[in-house]
């Protein structure tokens, strides 16, 4: 799948994206990270696993602890490293515009247990909270 960026109070971007997936797994990782800061554990947005029998289950997206800001360093205001068991740094490096004040790009890999390992996800929604802060999902690998 491609880039989905949500929306936020601030943006004219959509607040949910259905993604199509058809298989069971035992994990889910993601590859994502926001635009824009907010406090920590503050809940952005989830990710909400369609079953083939008609469950939900929900996966939060908390700043702080799931992802951060893809902008870090000199000028973001999100100097801290901080974050929850599950989650890394996955990728940083120079963004053109990031670089300009100073400050370097970040991609994150948050892993979550799938609730239901032995169901098949029909689909996967990524769904804003509508925030200041705007997650942003890369891709997603099924485990």
């Amino acid at each position: 799948m491609g880039l989905a960026w949500l929306g936020n109070a601030e943006l004219a971007r959509p607040s949910l994206v259905s993604i199509p997936c058809g298989r069971s797994c035992r994990k889910l990782h993601m590859l994502h990270y926001t635009v824009f800061e907010t406090t920590d554990a503050n809940l952005v947005g989830r990710y909400v696993l369609h079953y083939r029998d008609g469950e939900t289950r929900e996966l939060p997206i908390r700043y702080g602890v799931d992802v951060r800001n893809f902008w870090h360093g000199k000028n973001t205001g999100d100097g801290a490293d901080r974050l929850g068991e599950g989650t890394a740094v996955a990728w940083e490096g120079v963004e053109r515009a990031a670089g300009t004040g100073g400050a370097s790009a970040r991609l994150f890999k948050r892993s979550y247990d799938n609730p239901r390992p032995d169901q098949e996800i029909t689909s996967i929604d990524f769904q804003s909270t509508m925030t200041p802060c705007s997650p942003v999902l890369v891709a997603i690998t099924l485990e």
